[in-house]
C-alpha cells in the first residue's frame, strides 16, 4: 500500500501483502469486477491455464489490504498477458487474455452480480491472433464506442487488430478477423504493446516494445470512424535500452502530451521518451446544445427479482421492487413507478419481446405501438409507489392470472415498461415437445428423478398446461423468498403429444424458475445442477444451438412465439424439435442395446451434450457432430452398462447419425420454408410423428439385434423416410380404446309346472318329425400354448432372483354335482341342456344363448354367433365362426374361439383359453390359467391366480390388476412386443419399478425377463424382455 506522502520527493510504501494467485502468474490488471466500488484483481497464471480473480475486501484506509482466495476461470495455452475492459457495454469489467501457445486471445464476459462474494465469468471466447501473442491491450480503435484489442506477437513481429462487433449486453462476445501491421523484422519480438494518442488527434495509437532490436515503435491511427477495417501509418522506431521487456504510456512533464517509459529487460533499465510530436489540430465541428432527456432503462428486471419467487402465492403477502429496478441515464433525475393489470388470456405471446437488462437479467418488453388491456386493480390487490410495494390482500381469490405491467417514469415523463405474469399458483406453465397433454409435473426437490409423497405435483391438461403451489416453509431451505436452481427442480414425466398422438418418452426437468419444460430447458437444469447460474446455463444454450442470446430458454414458450412471429421463435422452436428428436432415437438406440431405461438413457445423453457445450456449439443437422456425440454417449453407458458394446456403436455411429441428421434436416426445411402459421404445427407433427415413432423404434430394433444397420439407414433417409412423412401425415393418430368386458349373468327362472290333463290326440299317419342334423366335428384338443421360442439371451449380472414357474394344468374333478334345472328347456332366450355331458344341442337351441348345466361337456358352435355357458364340469367350448361369447363357469375348462371377434371366460378353476382368429377378449377367471390371443388385436385378463398370457400375432393388450406377495405367483406375459400394450388398473406408470428376474419357464433354460412391481407386491412378469424395453409409452 502506498504511504508516500503528497508532495514528497521520495516514495514510500507498506511492506508487501502477498496473496496466493494459480501457477506462474505473468501479468496482472486492476478493475472493479463486482461493482462495489473496490478495485479488484485478475492475474493470467501462465502454467495453470487459467485467470485469477481476487475481489477486495480491504475496508476504505485500512493499513493492511485483504482479498478473497482466488476463483480460478480457464483461459487458453500458456495465458502471458491480461487486460480488462467492457467488452459488451453492459458496465461490467470484461477479461481479455493472450495465449502465448494456443495463438488466441479469450474473451470471458463478466456476469458477477454487483456486490456479489463470489465472481463469475461465461465460458472463455477464443479469437485467433499472430504467433505467441505475449500482450494484449484494450482501446477503441475505430471511434465506435466499442473497445477494441490490440495484440502483441512475439514470433510473426505483428501487432493484431480485432475491431469489436459485440452487440450491447450480448452474451457472447465477437470481433471481426484480426488484421495485422508489422512492427519490426525477423527477430525483433515485440514483447508488449500499448495504445495512447500520441498525435492528439483524438484516434488511440499503438506503442510497441521491442525485444531483439531494442527498439519502441509508433504506429499512428488512421483508421475512420466507424470503418470495419483498420488501418495504421508506417511504424517508426526510436532506440530503447537494451532488449525492452514492457512499455507503457503517461505524461512524464506534464506538458499535456503522452510519453513513454520501457522497462530493458538485460540494461536493468526504464527509458523514458518524451513526446515531442506535433499535435494534429482537429478541425471544430459546431455544436448546437440541446436538453435531450434520456429515458429509463430497465436495470434489474422485476422478472428477475420475481423470478421462482413464493410470494404471489401466500395471501397477504408483500412484494417489493428493487430501487433500481430502473435506471436513468441523466445524472439527478428519478423515476416513479406504477402497475397496471390485464387479463391473462387478454394478452398474446405477439405483444412483447424479450430483451436483457443492464444486469444481464431477461424480462418482456412491451411492443411499441400495441395497447396494453387494462384492467381495473381488484380491491385486494394494492401498490405504493413510495415504497414500490405491491402487497396482496387477505380477500384474494384462491386463484388468479394476469398480466402485470411495471412502468418506470422520469420527471420528463419518458418511461419503460416491463410485464410480468402474476398469477396466484408458485409453479405454473407448459410442457412441450408440441404440448404435452396428461404429462405428470412434480418440483423434485432431492433431485432423485421420483416424485415423493411430500413434493406436490400436477398433471398438464389437454393444451400442455400445468399449476401447483409450494409452501416456502418446507422447500425454500435458504429461506431468501424464493426457489433456487439448488434448491430442486420441476420434472415432467409421460403425458401424450398432441400433435403427433404419441406418448412422451423423454423425462423432462427445468428449473424452479421455468415457465415452460422442455428438452432445452433440461440441458440450462443439467448445467445450472453443475454450479452456474440460470443465467449462464442460458448463454451457453443459446450459444450452442444458435439461438439469439436474449432469449430465456426457461421461460419463451416456442410453439407460442413462433405463431406470434416473436424474434427468434423459430430458433428457439427449430433447437427445441430437432434436441428433441435426437435425444429420442439416440435414448431409444442405447435403451435397446443396454440395460438401461430410457429415462436413464436421456439423462446420460442429457448430460453428455452439457460436457460438450461448456466450451462449444453443436448442430443436429450436422452428421459427424451427431456421431461424435452418440460415441461419447456410448462411452458414458459402457461405464454404467459393462455389457454394452460401445465398440459397436461407435462404429455404427457416422451411419447412425446420418438417419438423426436426416429427421432434423427435415424439420429445419419445414420450419424455414412455412408460409402460414397457422399450419404449421401440423407440419411439423407429421414429422415429429415418424421421428419419434417409427425411426425411433428402429433405432431400439437395431439397438437390440433386431434390424440391420442397413436397413435401419435405407428406411429412415432419403426417399424412404420422405414417404413416411407423406404417409404418415395422412394417417390420423387412432387411440385404441380400452375394450369395456362385461360378464353376462344368466337369468335362469325355474318355471313352475302346469299340470293339464292332456287329450290325446291321434293322427294317422304318424307324423314324420325332421330333426335338422348338427354338424358336429370332431374337435382338435385344446393343447396347452407353448409361449414362441426365441433365442435365449445371456442373463444379466443384475439379475439378483430366479423363478421356476410351471405351466398350469387342468384339475380334472368330474362334477357331477347336478344342477336340478329343467333339462332340454328353453327359457326365453335362453336354452337349458343337460346335467349330463353334452356333446349337441337340439334345433330348438338355434340362435340362443345355451346353458349346459352340470357334467363334462364338448359343444362346437356354428359359423354364426354363439352363446355357450359351460357351467359346472370340466368343458370344452368351440366357437368356430362368428363372433361368439364362451363362458366355462366352475370347473377347468377348454375354450377356442375360432374365428371371429369372440368373448372368452374362463370363470373358475385353472382354463386354457384359445382367441384364434380375429379381435378376441380373453377373461381368466380366478386359479391359474393360460391365455392365447392368436392371430388378431386381442384383450389377455387372467385376472386373479398365476396366469400365462400369450398375446400372438397383433396389437395385443395385456392387463394387470391383481397383485402378487410372491414372484412365483405373478402373472406372466409371455410374448410382449413393441406393438403391444399394458393396461394397468388401479396404479399408475408412475407407481412402478422394474427388477430383472431369470425365469426358468417349465424346467427351460433360463431367461432374462422383467418383473414389475407397485410397492412391494408384484404385479406380473414380461418373459424374455429386458427392463430397458419397457417405458410409459409400454403401458396404458
Amino acid at each position: 500500500l502506498n504511504t508516500t506522502a503528497t508532495n514528497a520527493t521520495t516514495p514510500t510504501f507498506a511492506t508487501k501483502v502477498d496473496f496466493p494467485t494459480g501457477t506462474k502468474p505473468e501479468s496482472v490488471s486492476i478493475g472493479d469486477i463486482n461493482g462495489d466500488g473496490k478495485p479488484d484483481l485478475a492475474v493470467a497464471n501462465f502454467n495453470g491455464n487459467t485467470t485469477s480473480i481476487l475481489l477486495n475486501t480491504t475496508a476504505t484506509g485500512a493499513a493492511t489490504p485483504t482479498f478473497s482466495p482466488q476463483v480460478a476461470f480457464a483461459t487458453g495455452t500458456q495465458p502471458f498477458s491480461i487486460s480488462i475492459g467492457d467488452i459488451n457495454g453492459d458496465g461490467k469489467p470484461d477479461l481479455a487474455v493472450g495465449n502465448h501457445v494456443s495463438n488466441t486471445t479469450s474473451i470471458l464476459l463478466n456476469t458477477t452480480a454487483t456486490g456479489a462474494a463470489t465472481p463469475t465469468f461465461s465460458t472463455k471466447v477464443d479469437f485467433t491472433t499472430g504467433t505467441n501473442p505475449r500482450s494484449v491491450s484494450i482501446g477503441d480503435i475505430n471511434g465506435d464506442g466499442k473497445p477494441d484489442l490490440a495484440v502483441g506477437n512475439t514470433s510473426s513481429n505483428t501487432t493484431s487488430i480485432l475491431l469489436n462487433t459485440t452487440a450491447t449486453g450480448a452474451a457472447t462476445p465477437t470481433f471481426s478477423t484480426k488484421v495485422d501491421f508489422t512492427t519490426g523484422a525477423t527477430g525483433d519480438r515485440p514483447e508488449s504493446t500499448s495504445i495512447g494518442d500520441f498525435n492528439g488527434d483524438g484516434k488511440p495509437d499503438l506503442a510497441v516494445a521491442n525485444y531483439g532490436s531494442n527498439t519502441a515503435s509508433l504506429l499512428l491511427n488512421t483508421t475512420a470512424t466507424n470503418a470495419t477495417t483498420p488501418t495504421f501509418a508506417t511504424k517508426v522506431d526510436f532506440p530503447t535500452g537494451r532488449n525492452p521487456w514492457s512499455v507503457s504510456i503517461g505524461d512524464i512533464n506534464g506538458d499535456g502530451k503522452p510519453d513513454l517509459a520501457v522497462a530493458n529487460g538485460n540494461s536493468s533499465t526504464a527509458s523514458i521518451l518524451l513526446n515531442t510530436t506535433t499535435p494534429v489540430t482537429p478541425t471544430p465541428t459546431p455544436v448546437t446544445p440541446t436538453n435531450k432527456n434520456n429515458p429509463p432503462v430497465v436495470n434489474l428486471s422485476a422478472f428477475s427479482q420475481q423470478s421462482g419467487a413464493l410470494g404471489f402465492s401466500q395471501t397477504g403477502n408483500v412484494f417489493t421492487l428493487a430501487a433500481n429496478t430502473d435506471t436513468d441515464p441523466d445524472p439527478g433525475d428519478s423515476i416513479k413507478y406504477s402497475i397496471a393489470l390485464a387479463d391473462f388470456k387478454a394478452l398474446k405471446e405477439s405483444a412483447f419481446t424479450w430483451k436483457t437488462d443492464l444486469n444481464r437479467g431477461s424480462y418482456r418488453q412491451p411492443v411499441n405501438g400495441l395497447s396494453f388491456p387494462e384492467i381495473p386493480l381488484p380491491s385486494w390487490l394494492t401498490f405504493n409507489p413510495a415504497t414500490r410495494k405491491i402487497e396482496i390482500g387477505a380477500t384474494r381469490p384462491q386463484k388468479f392470472d394476469y398480466w402485470m405491467k411495471i412502468t418506470g417514469t422520469d420527471s420528463s415523463g419518458a418511461n419503460v415498461s416491463e410485464i410480468i405474469r402474476f398469477k396466484s399458483s408458485t409453479f405454473g406453465g407448459f410442457v412441450i415437445d408440441d404440448y404435452i397433454a396428461g404429462a405428470n409435473v412434480f418440483f423434485d426437490a432431492n433431485k432423485n428423478g421420483i416424485a415423493d409423497p411430500n413434493e406436490p405435483k400436477s398433471t398438464t391438461d389437454g393444451n400442455g398446461a400445468f399449476d401447483f403451489d409450494i409452501t416456502s416453509d418446507t422447500f425454500d431451505t435458504n429461506n431468501n423468498g424464493k426457489l433456487d436452481a439448488s434448491e430442486g427442480n420441476l420434472v415432467a414425466f409421460g403425458g401424450t403429444d398432441i400433435g403427433t398422438g404419441l406418448p412422451l418418452e423423454t423425462p423432462l426437468k427445468a428449473t424452479p424458475d421455468a415457465e415452460v419444460i422442455t428438452l432445452l430447458t433440461s440441458i440450462v437444469a443439467e448445467l445450472a445442477d453443475r454450479g452456474l447460474s440460470v443465467n449462464e446455463a442460458n448463454a451457453k444454450v443459446t450459444n450452442a444451438f444458435g439461438i439469439p442470446s436474449e432469449i430465456p430458454i426457461n421461460y419463451v414458450d416456442p410453439i407460442a412465439a413462433t405463431l406470434g412471429q416473436q424474434p427468434g421463435g423459430k430458433a428457439v422452436l427449430t433447437a427445441m424439435l430437432v434436441a428433441q428428436n435426437s435425444i429420442t432415437q439416440t435414448a431409444g438406440l442405447i435403451e435397446g442395446a443396454s440395460n438401461l431405461t430410457m429415462g436413464d438413457a436421456v439423462k446420460q445423453i442429457i448430460s453428455t451434450i452439457a460436457d460438450r457445450i461448456q466450451t462449444g456449439t453443436l448442430d443436429f443437422t450436422k452428421p459427424e457432430q451427431v456421431a461424435d456425440l452418440i460415441v461419447q454417449v456410448g462411452d458414458r453407458v459402457k461405464a454404467i452398462d459393462p455389457n454394452f458394446n460401445a465398440q459397436e456403436i461407435s462404429v455404427a455411429a457416422p451411419a447412425l447419425s446420418q438417419v438423426i441428421a436426416a429427421s432434423n434436416q427435415r424439420i429445419v426445411s419445414t420450419i424455414t420454408t412455412n408460409t402460414d402459421l397457422t399450419q404449421l404445427q401440423k407440419q411439423v407433427a407429421v414429422v415429429q410423428k415418424v421421428a419419434l415413432g417409427a425411426t425411433t423404434e428402429d433405432f431400439k430394433a437395431f439397438g437390440a439385434g433386431q434390424k440391420t444397420l442397413d436397413s435401419l439407414v435405407a428406411e429412415n433417409t432419403g426417399a424412404a423416410l420422405d414417404a413416411q412423412i407423406a404417409t404418415g401425415g395422412n394417417n390420423p393418430v387412432v387411440t385404441t380404446p380400452t375394450p369395456v368386458v362385461t360378464t353376462p349373468t344368466p337369468v335362469v327362472t325355474t318355471p313352475t309346472p302346469v299340470v293339464t290333463t292332456p287329450t290325446p290326440v291321434v293322427t294317422t299317419p304318424t307324423p314324420v318329425v325332421t330333426t335338422p342334423t348338427l354338424v358336429v366335428t370332431t374337435p382338435t384338443p385344446v393343447t396347452t400354448p407353448t409361449p414362441t421360442p426365441t433365442p435365449t439371451p445371456t442373463p444379466s449380472s443384475t439379475a439378483a432372483v430366479e423363478i421356476a414357474i410351471a405351466m398350469p394344468k387342468p384339475s380334472v374333478s368330474s362334477n357331477n354335482v347336478r344342477s336340478g334345472l329343467p333339462e332340454n328347456t328353453r327359457l326365453g332366450d335362453v336354452y337349458l341342456l343337460t346335467d349330463s355331458n353334452d356333446t349337441s344341442f337340439p334345433a330348438a337351441a338355434l340362435g340362443l344363448s345355451v346353458f349346459a348345466l352340470s357334467g363334462n361337456d364338448f359343444l362346437t358352435g356354428l359359423d354364426f354367433p354363439n352363446t355357450y355357458f359351460g357351467n359346472q364340469g370340466e368343458d370344452t367350448l368351440l366357437g368356430e365362426g362368428g363372433n361368439d361369447e364362451l363362458i366355462g363357469g366352475k370347473g377347468s375348462d377348454s375354450i377356442a374361439g375360432g374365428i371371429g371377434n369372440d368373448f372368452l371366460s374362463g370363470n373358475n378353476d385353472n382354463d386354457i383359453l384359445l382367441g384364434g382368429e380375429g379381435d378376441d377378449t380373453l377373461r381368466g377367471g380366478k386359479q391359474d390359467d393360460i391365455l392365447s390371443g392368436g392371430a388378431g388385436n386381442d384383450l389377455l385378463n387372467g385376472d386373479s391366480g398365476l396366469d400365462i398370457l400369450t398375446g400372438g400375432v397383433g396389437n395385443d393388450i395385456f392387463v394387470l390388476q391383481d397383485t402378487a406377495t410372491e414372484l412365483s405367483q405373478a402373472d406372466l406375459i409371455a410374448d410382449f412386443t413393441s406393438d403391444d400394450k399394458i393396461k394397468l388398473i388401479d396404479v399408475t406408470f408412475s407407481q412402478l419399478t422394474f427388477e430383472s428376474v431369470s425365469v426358468v419357464l417349465d424346467s427351460a433354460t433360463a431367461v432374462l425377463s422383467t418383473a414389475i412391481k407397485s410397492g412391494n407386491d408384484y404385479l406380473g412378469v414380461v418373459y424374455n424382455v429386458k427392463p430397458t424395453t419397457l417405458n410409459s409409452s409400454s403401458f396404458l
